[in-house]
């Protein structure tokens, strides 16, 4: 029941959480309550003659742990035969519908490529601070400046063949620090992901570009660049068959 939530989704999951309930998806940006203070629930009691209100401003406290529950009931409902909990049953990976959503256990790991990657993100301001003079600065730092990146994970899915997933995932909705993965600390997490396509590959596929997914840049500018490459900083490649997930929500 009380969960550690490592990766949450939100703006995902709502979408789909309003598919399920079939509900138009609303986000509340500020709340009122009014408090009425009556006897008997007819008289107004302040200084005999006037009705008290009570008028405060808040918001809503986001709680992904509540919303990750509610989520998964609203899942289990489902009749349709798009939703496959792996945690209780084998199914037959290879006839999964696309775009179905599973759950599953799973061990999570950063590709140790991605390890200076992060490096890199983390030091983004001190970059920009030393380029302030190149030509073409704003189109630099509009690449660097970004508050968010991709990060790749892999994972290993718990069967009987321990299948390879892999999907890029928004270091936004990360809830724990990222060095906590990188660390192995979540060897036996449970996974909500979308199932997006199996992969079959040939020799070797780069799943995650250094210029495209983590700077950010179109294919115009990597052009431009002449497809330049940063030293220690290698794309990372998978070397074998793998699903391609959209990932929800990963807990333990």
């Amino acid at each position: 029941m009380f969960k550690t939530i490592v990766y949450f989704d939100k703006e995902r999951v709502a979408q789909y959480a309003a598919l399920l309930k079939n509900e138009k998806n609303m986000q509340l940006k500020n709340v009122k309550i009014r408090d009425h203070k009556t006897i008997g629930g007819k008289v107004p009691v302040i200084h005999g003659e006037h009705e008290k209100y009570e008028e405060y401003a808040g918001e809503i406290l986001e709680n992904n742990l509540s919303d990750c529950d509610e989520f998964e009931k609203l899942l289990e409902k489902r009749m349709e035969g798009d939703y496959f909990d792996f945690t209780e049953q084998d199914y037959d990976f290879e006839t999964l519908p696309r775009s179905s959503i599973i759950k599953f256990e799973s061990s999570i790991e950063i590709p140790e490529g991605f390890d200076m990657m992060h490096i890199i993100n983390d030091f983004r301001p001190q970059i920009i601070a030393a380029i302030a003079e190149i030509e073409n600065k704003d189109i630099i730092t509009s690449i660097l400046g970004k508050k968010t990146t991709k990060i790749p994970i892999n994972f290993i899915i718990k069967n009987e063949k321990n299948i390879l997933g892999f999907s890029k995932i928004n270091s936004n909705n990360l809830c724990v620090d990222i060095e906590t993965i990188e660390e192995g600390e979540y060897d036996s997490a449970i996974v909500i992901a979308k199932f997006k396509s199996k992969k079959r590959v040939e020799g070797e596929e780069v799943v995650f570009d250094v210029m495209k997914d983590l700077f950010s840049m179109n294919r115009a500018l990597r052009k431009q660049s002449g497809n330049a490459k940063i030293e220690g900083m290698e794309n990372i490649i998978i070397a074998k068959d793998y699903f391609s997930l959209e990932i929800l929500a990963i807990y333990e």
